[in-house]
């Protein structure tokens, strides 16, 4: 597939989605930037590159935070919450160069993703979202201290 055909089709995809899709989009889109830098991690002459794919996982982040604010709802409170401290924690992992860091929001997007990706087949299916409630067991140990991002990798 051609890089046009590509950014067609994540155009066609990117409007034709549900609120839950877009969500499992946006969180792919994070997994994706920072599954990326991971591998660049030990390569200095890559540094540049890595530091990006970090600030375009962020800026995905955020938008994740800024979607879920807009909600009214317990859980989209909560949602809101867990996506703000994995910002957090990405900002410390960028400017401390934390490799263990972003392995652990890599860890906690995975599982948003896995749930999302899970609640989005139970809608295709018919099935109530109350049946599946993303990011339920989703619970930070500790918290610490207009997006114009695409999410082509």
């Amino acid at each position: 597939m051609s890089t046009s055909n590509g950014s067609a089709y994540i155009e066609s995809k990117v409007l034709t989605a549900s609120q839950p899709q877009l969500h499992l989009i946006l969180l792919e889109a994070a997994v994706r930037f920072g599954q990326r830098a991971a591998q660049l991690w030990g390569d200095a002459s890559e540094e540049l590159l890595r530091n990006d794919l970090l600030r375009r996982m962020m800026d995905v982040v955020e938008e994740l935070t800024r979607s879920a604010a807009e909600g009214k709802t317990e859980i989209s409170k909560q949602l809101e919450e867990q996506y703000a401290f994995v910002y957090r924690e990405l900002a410390v992992c960028r400017f401390e160069d934390d490799e263990e860091k972003l392995a652990s929001c890599l860890k906690l997007l995975e599982f948003q993703r896995e749930t999302w990706k899970l609640a989005c087949e139970r809608l295709d299916q018919g099935v109530s979202p109350a049946a599946v409630t993303p990011s339920q067991h989703f619970q930070p140990a500790e918290q610490t201290v207009d997006s114009g991002f695409s999410l082509d990798a």
